[in-house]
Formats: C-alpha cells, structure tokens, sequence
C-alpha cells in the first residue's frame, strides 16, 4: 500500500457502504496518521496520503448510518469522523 521507500505500521480496515475498502495507518516512525482507498476489493490501493493530526494504532468503525468513526492512541485516545 505504501510507497517502496516506506513501511506501514498499525494498520487497520473497514468497508464502507458503497463496498470501498479504507485503511487507516502510520508509515514507520513518522506521527502522522495515513490513509488508503481500494475500490476494486483491495486488489489495487490509492497513494498513502496523510490524514492532518497525529496518532498510533488506528481502529476504523463503519456505522450503519453511514458515519466513518477513527480512533486512534497517542496523544490519548482519540476519535475522528
């Protein structure tokens, strides 16, 4: 999923309603937290791109109402949507 030149860490999964594959992860060392698309059943996945905050081992939740919940630790536990 990552550029050659990089490695992922803590990555996570979910499917969202349309059938589209999102991961959520931090490339090595570095604080940002990242994100992947595939929208073909993960068989081909988008450039990483940074997500705008920081954070360590990402859990991704798709709600039933259609609302894509990320929690993540460092700094503290935290919750994006």
């Amino acid at each position: 999923m990552a550029a050659a030149s990089r490695s992922t860490d803590e990555p996570d999964l979910c499917q969202l309603p349309d059938g589209s594959l999102l991961c959520a992860m931090r490339p090595g060392p570095e604080p940002h937290m990242w994100q992947s698309w595939s929208r073909d059943a993960g068989h081909t996945w988008s450039k990483p791109a940074p997500l705008p905050f920081y954070g360590h081992c990402a859990n991704l939740l798709a709600t039933r109402s259609g609302i894509t919940l990320l929690a993540h630790r460092d700094p503290g536990i935290s919750i994006h949507y």
